[in-house]
């Protein structure tokens, strides 16, 4: 008699997986998230910078006035310590610096001021309290170069305070890069103007001019023949 044994079958399990297509999505995503992570991260940086550097400023101007009033006269430099008679000891965030300049009174200047630049790696703030006029309708103020040929033909954000002597005729003053005849960087904004200060603000990207030129000053012009005399002061540069 023959006997037959039913042999149970196997059943062959199914492989599951990820196919290459499904895979390079993943990859790609995963890419586009990183980026976008780093992305965020170097702006939270960059804005952390800027918030330092505006505190150093208000925090050295603070200071920069005080000395005036204790001695009479703006400090000669704020980069000694300890400080000697003349000058200030200023602490500032770490990996910043600050740039400083004494500005003496003169024909166009009723009193002595200062430049003050707090620079924290790709932001700055530029600031200056000085008052400056002329005897016609243009007003060089002030060279700022230095910090375009550091941080690079960038939006930047410029304000200022001022005002004319005589509107009559033109009650607009052109804000822009002059050094005689070229400056280095270009330039030119028209704001308007009353016999009373008022603070202006504007948004530019600078051009480069000529290259041969190492000045790009900061000037303002009322059109000659006019009285448009302008009064500036308060100057701020910062990049957007």
């Amino acid at each position: 008699m023959l006997m037959y044994f039913a042999i149970p079958r196997v059943k062959k399990s199914k492989i599951v997986g990820f196919t290459i297509v499904e895979l390079l999505i993943v990859i790609v995503v995963i890419g586009v998230l990183a980026a976008t992570s780093i992305v965020a991260y170097n702006g939270i940086q960059d804005r952390a910078k800027q918030a330092a550097a505006k505190s150093d400023v208000a925090s050295a101007i603070k200071s920069i006035e005080a000395f005036a009033v204790t001695q009479g006269v703006y400090p000669e430099s704020i980069t000694t310590c300890p400080a000697t008679p003349t000058s200030l000891c200023l602490l500032q965030s770490s990996a910043g610096t600050i740039r400083y300049d004494r500005i003496s009174s003169g024909a166009y200047i009723p009193a002595q001021s200062y430049n003050i630049g707090v620079l924290q790696g790709k932001r700055f703030v530029f600031y200056t309290p000085m008052e400056k006029t002329s005897v016609n309708e243009y007003v060089n103020y002030v060279d700022v170069a230095p910090y375009i040929d550091e941080y690079g033909l960038r939006e930047y954000k410029l304000s200022f305070d001022i005002k004319s002597a005589n509107t009559s005729v033109r009650n607009t003053v052109q804000a822009y890069f002059q050094n005689g005849s070229g400056a280095k960087y270009g330039f030119a904004r028209n704001v308007p103007v009353t016999h009373e200060y008022v603070r202006q603000e504007i948004t530019f990207t600078p051009t480069l001019s000529n290259p041969a030129l190492a000045r790009s000053d900061l000037s303002f012009y009322g059109q000659y023949g006019t009285g448009n005399i302008p009064t500036v002061k308060n100057v701020r540069l910062e990049p957007l």
